[in-house]
């Protein structure tokens, strides 16, 4: 008999877990790459600071791309903050979290 271990949603090695810094103005995509066997959803948790206007426009420049990264254009303080993203499937949730410093 054969068998195998199809397992959770796992994060490939880029960026460690810990603090991004940027400048004021500068772009910055932050990425998200998990994989796994087992097909998975990516979802990004944001600053409780950074809100959404009127349903899918954002009030910053602030994009999820294709591949499941986040895009931050021309970065202002507010944007500092927690950036986790959460990669999950039917046989578990992983999770990276950055800590985005934005100076001048």
């Amino acid at each position: 008999m054969f068998s195998c271990f199809i397992g959770p949603a796992r994060f490939q090695p880029s960026l460690p877990n810990g603090v991004l810094r940027i400048n004021e103005g500068e772009s910055l995509t932050i990425p998200c790459n998990a994989n796994g066997k087992t097909p998975f959803l990516k979802e990004w948790r944001l600053p409780k600071k950074l809100h959404r206007l009127r349903g899918s426009r954002w009030l910053y420049d602030i994009r999820y791309l294709q591949d499941g990264d986040v895009f931050l254009g021309s970065a202002r303080e507010s944007y500092a903050g927690n950036y986790t993203c959460v990669a999950r499937n039917a046989l578990g949730i992983a999770r990276k979290s950055y800590m985005l410093e934005v100076g001048k």
